[in-house]
């Protein structure tokens, strides 16, 4: 141990208490008298947000009050470990744990040790593994910890973290900017290609460099041109999916079936890993797909994904479920599914399939609904394969930027990990 430093109890560093929940059925407990802090309400900056949940006077004298400058953690369930503070008093729920530091120990410093993985591995390894992993409040007080003894030092680790921590936040404040950006790029250039707002080779970002791409030919930009509005119903067809018996569900299988939950939100095929379905009973004629398919989704399991497109990805694999639409170009329309794919992904078409909707809580739509959605559609074969070309470009090179985005993020929160761990072994 680092020269100055002494190991204590967490029960020996100040008061250990553990929330508790006046009964509910009693209103009257509830009120704005004083703060009522749950797991939810715990920020990622360590901050806490009762978000208006609070407790009476009444109320109080059920429950517990935590004391100004104390630390919180969340013992029990997919957030165990999740830590706060507070600069003002406030009650807590059973599922909370709080430390209260003593005179001449620094809340903060204490606010960061427990936030740090060291901390963490020894409330998991101290924890039940139950249904739910949770830690009692005994075996949380009895957590030893090292700290330097002088208050001076810890305000000095304090103050380097902080430091540290701030450009952190600052770069990750930039990257989160940046990756929105890359996630807007491509979203407005598809909609500026399907409402005709296109300029004649505009195919970059002031923000993010788009690739290369052959310059649109002509007929492009502006109606006329072979450019027309036509509802979908005189351009295609859409066919319902077949519905699938459970009882021949499976993890593994020669044939995927298709759900809503294998799509992006912004359109494509998504492999869902452990939660893949497989099917292995009898397969009606006419339900196994062609690679190149095109269809949508007609029920909106998750937020985003109602009206979503996915191109089949591999030939005589995927069966065509129920709440699925297969899309079939009527005979002599000259359109391919690639450029009805993007098409699918505009604004205007998501927005035109959530609005005619039904439902409430889980929205769907229908072949009819979609057929009287009405799009700027072109038919120059040439048109549809630049288009299709400059947009994929496009795509393609956005998801190479957010990829590196995402990796960054994922390399600033290690390092943050990182200064923690160094930082409680006395190393800074």
């Amino acid at each position: 141990m680092k020269e100055g430093w002494q190991t204590e109890r967490l029960k020996d560093l100040g008061k250990v208490q553990t929330g508790t929940t006046p009964p509910t059925a009693d209103k009257s407990n509830y009120g704005d008298f004083i703060p009522f802090v749950k797991p939810p309400h715990f920020n990622i900056d360590g901050t806490i947000t009762s978000n208006g949940s609070g407790l009476s006077e009444s109320g109080l004298s059920k429950g517990r009050l935590i004391d100004t400058n104390s630390i919180l953690m969340v013992c029990i369930g997919a957030t165990i470990g999740k830590t706060g503070f507070v600069e003002k008093p406030v009650a807590c729920n059973q599922q909370i744990n709080t430390l209260t530091p003593k005179e001449g120990l620094h809340t903060k410093f204490f606010y960061y040790l427990l936030s740090s993985d060291l901390f963490f591995r020894k409330v998991i390894a101290g924890s039940s593994q139950a249904t739910l992993p949770m830690i009692n409040k005994s075996k949380w007080q009895a957590i030893e910890v090292s700290y330097p003894k002088s208050l001076p030092e810890q305000e000095r680790i304090v103050a380097k973290l902080d430091t540290a921590f701030a450009a952190i936040d600052q770069a990750k404040a930039n990257t989160e900017r940046n990756l929105q950006n890359a996630k807007e790029l491509f979203q407005s250039k598809l909609n500026e290609v399907f409402s005709q707002q296109l300029t004649a080779g505009s195919t970059s970002s002031p923000t993010v460099p788009a690739p290369a791409v052959p310059e649109p030919v002509e007929g492009v930009e502006g109606m006329g041109d072979g450019w027309v509005e036509k509802k979908l119903n005189e351009l295609i067809s859409i066919k319902h999916g077949f519905a699938f018996k459970s009882e021949f569900f499976q993890p593994n299988g020669e044939h995927v079936l298709l759900t809503p939950g294998n799509y992006f939100e912004d359109g494509g095929y998504r492999d869902r890993g452990e939660k893949q379905k497989y099917y292995v009973g009898e397969i009606p004629e006419g339900f196994i797909l062609q690679e190149g398919d095109l269809l949508v989704a007609m029920t909106e399991q998750a937020p985003g994904l109602l009206g979503s497109p996915l191109l089949v990805p591999e030939q005589g694999k995927f069966l065509h479920n129920q709440r699925l639409g297969l899309v079939t170009i009527n005979e002599g329309v000259e359109l391919s599914n690639e450029f009805l794919f993007h098409l699918f992904n505009t604004k205007h078409f998501r927005d035109e399939v959530f609005d005619s909707g039904t439902g409430l809580k889980v929205r769907h739509t229908s072949p009819t609904k979609i057929g009287d959605i009405t799009v700027c559609i072109n038919f120059n074969s040439e048109v549809q394969q630049n288009v299709v070309q400059l947009l994929n470009g496009l795509k393609e090179r956005v998801q190479e930027l957010q990829t590196n985005y995402t990796q960054k993020l994922t390399e600033l929160e290690d390092l943050k990990k990182s200064l923690l761990e160094r930082a409680f072994k006395g190393e800074i």
